[in-house]
């Protein structure tokens, strides 16, 4: 049966908020991964297409209703070449330029991979948040490298669609008691408040988006494990301790209140097998508030960091915000938006935001050429919002940073990594 049998799938929750974000960010993530060798380029070209097939929701256009969003198969697969190969003359620039550009789930691919040549590939796959998040991106690279060398073995080979997956939040919903799910709906309502702050912007522009990447190596990464197993903390605990500590200094906020910071989540944790049945979006988010103490070592920070996080860890964090999407996008769309732009005033939905984006594992394997560099990149947030976005391999770790350049000062930014990196250990 082909993906073309079934040309419609309901938008999941998930999508339909992540379709709303669209207006904090650009909700493009990306994976750069480096061989040692080329590729075979026809190959993964139509790797890729097929996985457009496999996972038929990738080869689709968001359409947007009040009510009832839902995702509409393309007829223009076979032409808008979602896999382009170019010479590498310039591979910083040229990824800028690719990772950068403004995409439209409505209208462009939900998936593309560009292909950048020299004596060895460089590739970076690009999907677009509304369909899936960072761990269905990391699904989307092992689709293609699984499709990829199928081919090597019998170029006539052609997935089977998954028709069955479930996108929604009610996947995870169904792992918890009834008892649970009220707990989580009460700390919903009774949640404390706490102040808002937002990053240093001149304007409302969203032109010259750029992102900026930071590597740090196998000795700082080393560093980093032998410290935060001293302090009995995790790396999200220490990085998101320094990120915090990096912002204070940037901002400067009033020391009166407890300041958040997005901190998000793999809602798979809570699945079986922690793996979905499709690729999708499955994410949440938790924002831990910490006062302001720039004066404090390190050490305290990290403290209070893990602390907190540990407190939160214990009530089952994201299950309240599922729930809440739930309730709230049953109330439309046009509501959900009126309610995002009062948000969007009141400066509560451009609190700074840290995303482990995860490591890629052992499933982006191409069979021959071996990877020998790879990290996942955030999306570009529009002015006053700010997202640290990390991943990690065996031997690196990569911080990135995508903002506007016409609002956002190169300098802020780059202050904000330059006080990270000073403060992690060595």
């Amino acid at each position: 049966m082909s993906a073309c049998s079934f040309p419609r799938w309901r938008a999941g929750t998930p999508d339909v908020v992540e379709y709303l974000f669209r207006r904090l960010c650009d909700q493009q993530i990306h994976c750069v991964l480096t061989f040692d060798r080329v590729l075979d380029a026809e190959r993964l070209a139509l790797a890729v297409r097929l996985a457009l097939d496999a996972e038929p929701v990738l080869g689709c256009r968001f359409i947007e209703r009040p009510w009832r969003s839902y995702w509409q198969r393309r007829d223009d697969l076979d032409s808008c070449a979602p896999c382009r190969l170019e010479a590498a003359f310039s591979l910083d620039d040229q990824l800028q330029r690719f990772m950068t550009a403004p995409c439209d789930p409505r209208v462009d691919p939900l998936l593309r991979v560009f292909l950048l040549r020299s004596s060895v590939d460089t590739i970076c796959v690009k999907v677009d948040h509304v369909a899936a998040d960072a761990s269905g991106l990391r699904d989307c690279v092992a689709l293609i490298a699984s499709i990829y060398n199928r081919l090597g073995r019998d170029p006539s080979y052609r997935p089977q669609p998954n028709l069955d997956g479930d996108r929604g939040f009610g996947q995870v919903l169904h792992q918890f008691s009834f008892r649970d799910k009220v707990a989580a709906a009460a700390r919903l309502v009774a949640r404390r408040k706490v102040g808002s702050w937002h990053f240093p912007a001149t304007g409302e522009d969203r032109d010259e988006r750029i992102i900026v990447v930071r590597h740090f190596g196998a000795e700082r990464l080393a560093a980093l494990r032998a410290y935060r197993l001293q302090h009995a903390a995790t790396t999200n605990d220490v990085l998101l301790a320094a990120f915090f500590r990096a912002l204070v200094k940037v901002i400067d906020p009033p020391r009166t209140e407890p300041l958040p910071v997005g901190f998000s989540l793999d809602l798979r944790h809570y699945l079986p097998r922690q793996r979905t049945d499709t690729i999708c979006n499955l994410a949440g988010a938790v924002f831990p508030a910490f006062v302001p103490r720039p004066d404090e070592p390190l050490d305290a920070t990290v403290a209070k960091v893990r602390d907190t996080m540990r407190a939160i860890e214990s009530q089952h964090p994201g299950l309240a915000g599922a729930i809440g999407a739930e309730v709230l996008v049953k109330l439309g769309l046009p509501w959900l938006q009126g309610l995002l732009g009062l948000v969007i005033q009141s400066g509560g939905a451009t609190n700074p935001y840290f995303s482990n984006l995860g490591g890629l594992g052992t499933r982006a394997d191409f069979g021959g050429p071996m990877i020998t560099d790879g990290y996942l990149v955030g999306p570009v947030m529009f002015p006053r919002g700010c997202m640290l976005a990390v991943s990690s391999s065996g031997r690196s770790l990569t911080m990135t940073v995508g903002f506007c350049q016409s609002a956002t000062r190169r300098a802020d930014v780059q202050r904000v990594l330059d006080l990270i990196e000073r403060d992690l250990p060595r």
